[in-house]
């Protein structure tokens, strides 16, 4: 169980984790838009043979499965160990809005902290890359779903890709706390 002070320093964070999910999400109805613009008002395009559309739905599935490898080798409890075992750096977890300047008042919570939890600030960090690395291998999902509609002048195209896209994303909703809380049961069994 980690301390309410160290929920409340990695809440900004963790924030910022929801945002850029919330970010990725609204991008899968505006390329179905865009695929229905296009469609709409034409566009110049031969469309491919159909044995090229087994390939979109092949590299769609490596990049959805992809997705979900990523995110579990990345978040191994081996990984979050590694993470813990280094020195949380002040500037890093202290920092304000302005780069390169440590907030006075962050700096205060933070090092009133124990050792043992000032260690498990450094994981938001690694979370936030997970997060962007795995929800953009999603939304290339829904753009391969774009690039075949385009292909084929058929909007239609799109939504088996959308669909696994938003869903994807959906079951990668980023837990940073949650995380932070396994970690912190690897911290006191050490």
């Amino acid at each position: 169980m980690v301390s309410r002070e160290l929920r409340e320093l990695l809440g900004p964070g963790a924030r910022i984790q929801t945002i850029i999910w919330f970010a990725f999400v609204a991008t899968v109805p505006i390329y179905v838009l865009v695929a229905h613009m296009i469609n709409r008002y034409g566009f110049a395009v031969q469309p491919p043979n159909d044995g090229l559309t087994p390939v979109f739905y092949v590299v769609a599935a490596f990049l959805a499965a992809g997705s979900f490898v990523v995110r579990r080798l990345a978040l191994t409890d081996e990984k979050l160990k590694a993470h813990l075992g280094k020195d949380p750096t002040l500037s890093t977890h202290a920092s304000g809005a302005r780069v390169g300047q440590v907030d006075r008042e962050r700096r205060r919570r933070f090092e009133a902290l124990p050792a043992h939890e000032q260690r498990l600030t450094g994981l938001l960090a690694h979370l936030q890359i997970i997060t962007i690395v795995t929800l953009g291998m999603q939304e290339a999902i829904v753009v391969l779903g774009l690039v075949l509609a385009i292909l084929q002048q058929r909007a239609g195209g799109i939504y088996p890709f959308a669909g696994l896209a938003l869903l994807l994303m959906i079951l990668s909703f980023p837990r940073p706390l949650a995380m932070v809380e396994r970690a912190a049961g690897m911290v006191h069994r050490r």
